[in-house]
């Protein structure tokens, strides 16, 4: 996994993810070839005592395309029109202060910008320990299909250093298609400043929640319902080893911070976040480990927007989120 942090000019896409792109047909109807330039420096020269290296480009393939994406721009591109946006709407000394980060994966096809607002934070506090979160924003944007073109926003707990995508405010998803323009994508994302202190508002009272082990085990097993047949046993062991984790990361988040419904909350996050990724020989060769990662925040996502959590929440709070 490559990450490139901090620098200068930290809002330009790194060199490496800046390449040009062009598009040609394969055999089959309606298909295409989306390729990116890349430097090609296997010939060394000498020039009098000097050697270098000296190369034409060439054109790579990264993903077969159909049409309605077979005219994309580059990600310099897109990217400027995100940033451009960014410092029209939010405070540009939340901005200067931001922690950038660039994720590539699938050879350059997936680009995901995250952004860290340390200047946005709450405080929280539980008993005789207390802890910061900020708001956290990412940008998804695939050249090959793999996600739609996508912009959530969420918090950092840096208590035990959870990211949490909530997805309740303000969240932007649209699909990649022959009409999508970069320029309405960008003009949907909002500040979401006051929605965050809103959500850090919703989520203190999160913690003078008291629930139990048995409320918690029985949410597990709504949440990932085991439907036992005789040909999804494999299935059915891959839910009660994820429901004991999760569990696993409730008793962990409870001795710190309570039997509460925000250790509940952040045990879900830690899942998300921390929770090994399998290793194969495609992500060692495709840089895929930011893709998986993202989907798995996103799983998670839709488990804190889904009935079932809300259910569980409002039976404890009495309230709706």
């Amino acid at each position: 996994m490559q990450e490139i942090t901090n620098h200068h000019d930290k809002w330009n896409v790194p060199d490496e993810y800046a390449f040009n792109l062009d598009v040609i047909e394969t055999q089959v109807p309606n298909k295409y070839y989306l390729r990116k330039l890349v430097p090609n420096y296997n010939d060394i020269r000498k020039f009098g005592q000097y050697s270098y290296k000296y190369g034409l480009s060439k054109y790579e393939p990264i993903a077969v395309v159909g049409s309605g994406l077979s005219n994309p721009i580059n990600h310099k591109e897109y990217f400027s029109v995100i940033r451009d946006n960014l410092f029209t709407n939010m405070d540009s000394f939340d901005l200067s202060q931001a922690t950038v980060t660039w994720k590539g994966s699938n050879n350059g096809a997936v680009l995901i910008l995250e952004i860290q607002f340390p200047n946005i934070n709450q405080v929280f506090s539980y008993e005789d320990v207390s802890w910061k979160k900020s708001l956290r924003t990412i940008i998804v944007r695939s050249l090959d299909g793999t996600f739609s073109n996508v912009a959530l926003h969420g918090d950092i707990d840096w208590f035990c250093a959870n990211t949490l995508i909530r997805g309740d405010f303000q969240s932007v998803k649209i699909k990649n298609s022959k009409n999508f323009s970069v320029e309405n994508f960008a003009n949907k994302i909002e500040d979401v400043t006051n929605n965050f202190y809103e959500q850090c508002e919703l989520e203190k009272e999160y913690l003078k929640v008291y629930i139990t082990d048995d409320s918690v085990n029985k949410l597990l097993k709504d949440i990932f319902p085991n439907k036992k047949t005789e040909d999804n046993q494999e299935e059915e062991l891959k839910l009660k080893v994820k429901q004991q984790e999760i569990y696993d990361l409730y008793q962990q988040e409870s001795s710190e911070r309570g039997d509460t419904l925000y250790s509940l909350m952040s045990a879900f996050t830690r899942y998300s976040t921390h929770k090994p990724l399998r290793k194969t020989k495609q992500i060692t060769n495709w840089n895929n480990n930011n893709a998986k990662l993202h989907k798995r925040e996103i799983q998670i996502q839709r488990i804190l927007q889904g009935d079932v959590w809300k259910d569980f929440v409002q039976q404890k709070m009495g309230v709706i989120q």
